[in-house]
């Protein structure tokens, strides 16, 4: 609904939040924007909350183990190769987070959220690099703004949620894919391979 993906598409400033402008570019990207529309809607004119959220691309705990995403891969292949993370703005959030969010927002007072959309996403972007060394090559539409994206920065932003909801996601590729797992977990297999050998 934003519009990337689309070869004319740039991004008006980075990261990208709930306040960006729309550029829906799909019959699928403009039923969300009626739909959202409808909720502001109802929000101006009916008592009660109504909001909405927009989470990101939503890896579940079976795909962290291996199994392969909607694209047809893994999620460790998305890492070893930026030009599958890009297609999604390298952008991720655990189902489980989603989910913590999902029931956060439910408990929200009305005023927090009647009206109003959030993005759920993870605190990282899914790059092993940081996406201010990946998007020349592999997202030039988001131009020289991505360059101040560095360290681990995402390129969707969820601050509003943490700001307006106490909301964050906990979990990350890092703490989630199994050659990513603490140093003790490691040092455990490093010390079974060695009495094995």
């Amino acid at each position: 609904m934003l519009g990337y993906g689309v070869p004319s598409w740039h991004p008006s400033y980075l990261p990208l939040d709930e306040a960006h402008p729309l550029a829906p570019s799909n019959a699928y990207a403009v039923s969300k924007v009626v739909i959202e529309e409808l909720v502001r809607t109802f929000a101006r004119t009916a008592p009660g909350a109504f909001g909405f959220f927009r989470p990101c691309y939503v890896v579940s705990p079976e795909e962290w183990a291996g199994a392969p995403t909607q694209q047809g891969h893994s999620i460790a292949e998305r890492l070893e190769n930026p030009a599958l993370a890009a297609v999604s703005l390298f952008n991720y959030v655990d189902a489980r987070d989603a989910a913590d969010f999902t029931a956060t927002w439910l408990a929200a007072p009305a005023a927090d959220i009647d009206g109003e959309g959030f993005f759920v996403g993870a605190a990282d972007a899914m790059s092993v690099q940081p996406v201010a060394e990946l998007w020349r090559e592999f997202a030039p539409a988001l131009g020289e703004a991505a360059d101040a994206l560095t360290g681990t920065s995402p390129v969707f932003s969820a601050a509003k949620a943490e700001q307006r909801l106490g909301w964050r996601a906990r979990r990350s590729w890092r703490t989630e894919l199994p050659f990513c797992r603490p140093a003790a977990a490691a040092a455990s297999t490093t010390d079974t391979l060695l009495e094995t050998a």
